[in-house]
């Protein structure tokens, strides 16, 4: 799971994020990246009739709008509400409505060597900043034993201190 804190969210923010599969998938080919045609939409990523990750049954995206003993709390839930295609993108859209606006996200996904690329926009849709958001990117993985939240930002901000100091320099 990969959350990024934002204390205040003016305009809009955008997110990559590359899903890696297991070697063996990615060299078996068939890798498909498919959207539900039902409500709520849900977006999964397989090889053949093996499924190895899709978004959450409460929605494809989640934003927590307040804290609450040092964690994210408030939580709302959408699914797409749109579905194109943009050459080899795809392409999922809608909104989040919260308390005093909306926030629309739009998240566009290719497939690319055996990965799946999925560019992530959060736009905030009001003049007011919105006092507290949390942005979060979740996954379903079927079958995951002893898994764990995986969180990149924080991985790797504290991988590049770590370096830096033993580098003597700050990267």
């Amino acid at each position: 799971m990969l959350r990024a804190r934002v204390h205040a969210l003016t305009a809009a923010a955008a997110a990559s994020l590359l899903l890696a599969l297991p070697a063996a998938a990615q060299m078996s080919g068939g890798l498909a990246l498919s959207v539900s045609d039902s409500a709520p939409r849900r977006v999964s990523v397989s090889v053949g009739e093996r499924t190895f990750f899709h978004s959450p049954p409460d929605g494809l995206w989640s934003v927590a709008t307040d804290w609450a003993e040092g964690w994210p709390s408030g939580w709302v839930h959408a699914s797409p509400a749109s579905v194109e295609r943009d050459g080899d993108w795809t392409i999922v859209s809608g909104e989040i409505a919260l308390p005093g606006g909306a926030l629309r996200v739009r998240d566009a996904y290719r497939l690319e060597a055996g990965l799946v690329r999925g560019v992530r926009r959060w736009t905030w849709t009001r003049k007011e900043i919105l006092p507290r958001a949390t942005l979060s990117v979740r996954w379903v993985v079927p079958g995951a034993i002893n898994a764990k939240p995986m969180m990149p930002g924080v991985a790797s901000r504290h991988a590049r201190a770590v370096l830096g100091r033993h580098a003597g320099r700050e990267l």
